[in-house]
C-alpha cells in the first residue's frame, strides 16, 4: 500500500481536530488529493517517456549494427565476384603453362630416351661426358618444374592478397561510417533526453507551485508545508546572523 503523503496527513489531521472549518479542510484536501494523482499520473508518463527514449535509441543502434553486417556480407560478395574474373584468367594463364612445360618435358624425355638407346656404353669416351650430361638435363627438369610450382603458387598467393585487401578496405570504410551513425545517434539521444529532463522538471515546480498556492489558503500551519519550511529556514537565517554579530571581533 502506498504511504499517504505527510502533508494530506498533517491536514486530514488538522481538520479532525477542528483548527481548519470543514468546508475549507474538504476543499483543500479534495485539491491536495487531485495534485498527488496528477503528480503520479506525471511521474508515470515521465518514466515512460524516458523508457522510450531509451528503447528508440538502444533500437536505433541494433538497425546502424545490422545494416553495417549487411552491407559488409554485400561488399565481400561485390569484391568477390569481381575478382572472378582475374582468378579465371589466372587459371586459365597456369593451365597453359603447366601444359606447355609438360610438353617440354616428354621431349626432353624422348631426347633422353634416344640418348640413351644410340648411347656406346662400350665407348670410354662417351661414358664420361654424355652421362653427365643426361643427369644434367633430368636434374635441370625436376628443377624447372619446382620453380614453375612455386611461382603458380606465389601468383595465386598475391591475388588472394589482393582480394583479402579490397576487402578489408571496403569493410573499414563501412566501420567507419557505423561509428559515425553510432556517435551521431548517441548525441541526438543525449539532447533530446536532457530536453525531456528539462519538461519533466519544468512540470514538477508546476505541480509544486500548485500544492504550495494550496498550503498557503490553510487557517493553520501545517507540519512540512513549504510555507512552514520557508518559514524556518527565514528564522535559522536570522539566528545564525545574530550569533555571527555577538561574536567578538
Amino acid at each position: 500500500m502506498k504511504k499517504k503523503a505527510r502533508h494530506l496527513y498533517e491536514l486530514e489531521k488538522a481538520a479532525e481536530s477542528g483548527e481548519i472549518p470543514n468546508d475549507e479542510a474538504n476543499r483543500m484536501l479534495s485539491d491536495q488529493r487531485e495534485i498527488e494523482k496528477v503528480k503520479s499520473r506525471f511521474e508515470e508518463t515521465a518514466n515512460d517517456h524516458r523508457e522510450k527514449l531509451r528503447w528508440c535509441h538502444d533500437e536505433r543502434i541494433r538497425r546502424i549494427e545490422a545494416e553495417t553486417r549487411t552491407v559488409v556480407r554485400e561488399a565481400k560478395t561485390r569484391i568477390r565476384k569481381s575478382y572472378h574474373q582475374y582468378w579465371e584468367q589466372l587459371y586459365n594463364h597456369q593451365f597453359s603453362e603447366r601444359g606447355a612445360f609438360n610438353h617440354n618435358e616428354k621431349s626432353i624425355r624422348g631426347s633422353v630416351a634416344n640418348a640413351i638407346r644410340v648411347f656406346d656404353w662400350q665407348s670410354t669416351e662417351q661414358r664420361g661426358g654424355k652421362l653427365s650430361r643426361l643427369f644434367n638435363l633430368v636434374i635441370s627438369e625436376k628443377a624447372g618444374r619446382e620453380e614453375m610450382i612455386l611461382h603458380q603458387d606465389s601468383d595465386k598467393a598475391e591475388m588472394r592478397r589482393q582480394q583479402r585487401d579490397a576487402e578489408a578496405k571496403e569493410i573499414a570504410q563501412t566501420r567507419d561510417t557505423q561509428k559515425e551513425r553510432i556517435a551521431d545517434a548517441r548525441k541526438r539521444y543525449l539532447k533530446k533526453a536532457e530536453q525531456m529532463k528539462q519538461r519533466h522538471e519544468a512540470g514538477r515546480d508546476r505541480l509544486k507551485q500548485r500544492k504550495q498556492r494550496i498550503t498557503k489558503r490553510c487557517p493553520v500551519q501545517i507540519p512540512g508545508s513549504a510555507l512552514q519550511t520557508e518559514e524556518r529556514a527565514i528564522r535559522r537565517t536570522a539566528m545564525h546572523r545574530g550569533n555571527d554579530a555577538r561574536k567578538p571581533a
